[in-house]
């Protein structure tokens, strides 16, 4: 059984994202990959072959996101997260960058090139390239989601000034360096992980399954039973 979600063969190097100079000579690696997200959608290729037409990510190479970390109309750079590197192949990285402030830059990119949703979109990819637009998404996600002025985390609890991404778009911090928060761990924020229970309910016999659907689902697709659990809810609870 192959499973939609595969991190075996990435490293994530936690231990990386506390290095700036480290990040900074990844970022302009030739031996980088980067994955665009315009509006938390991705950068996809179509391939054609006899059996009809796939997708797959639409890698960037290091040159190209040059304009996009290094703005020259005096906009602000894109965010970019570090998502680990090749685990068979040590020299290769990957890195997520939101370029929904540049997405003009796309326009002339050729029409077997777009941004498309991560739903169905994900599930026509490998695992492997799955796991990292997942992933970047994800973090991209939170990152902008606390740039906004309704944000919970865009100000620092402590002394009230914007907080900014850290550790490769791991972490938030106060961008005042002489914050008491920035002197422990008080008031570092973390991205919100919630749980959530998937499960296939079988009959008794093993011979059916219960499958739901939403009507946004695409035609023939189902799922299986699955929520978010509540505070003080056990998985025993849930169902």
């Amino acid at each position: 059984m192959e499973f939609g979600y595969d991190w075996e063969s990435l490293d994530r190097l936690s231990t990386h994202r506390s290095k700036p100079e480290l990040i900074e000579e990844l970022l302009n690696s030739e031996d980088t990959s980067f994955i665009a997200f315009n509006d938390l959608k991705f950068f996809v290729t179509t391939n054609e072959s006899p059996n009809g037409s796939t997708l797959s990510v639409a890698w960037l190479t290091a040159f190209q996101v040059q304009p996009f970390l290094f703005p020259s109309n005096n906009a602000i750079k894109a965010q970019t997260v570090f998502l680990g590197q090749n685990e068979n192949n040590q020299k290769k990285s990957y890195f997520a960058i939101d370029v929904t402030n540049f997405a003009d830059s796309f326009a002339s990119q050729s029409p077997e090139k777009y941004f498309v949703e991560s739903r169905p979109g994900l599930f026509q990819l490998s695992s492997f390239d799955a796991s990292i637009v997942s992933c970047g998404k994800s973090l991209l996600d939170w990152n902008a989601r606390n740039v906004k002025s309704f944000a919970f985390i865009k100000f620092c609890a402590a002394c009230g000034t914007a907080t900014t991404s850290t550790e490769a778009g791991w972490k938030r911090a106060c961008s005042k360096t002489d914050c008491i928060s920035n002197k422990g761990v008080q008031n570092i924020s973390y991205p919100r992980t919630d749980p959530v229970v998937i499960a296939c309910i079988s009959s008794k016999d093993g011979e059916k399954c219960l499958l739901g659907r939403q009507k946004r689902f695409p035609p023939n697709w189902y799922s299986c039973i699955a929520g978010f659990m509540e505070p003080a809810e056990t998985i025993e609870v849930f169902f």
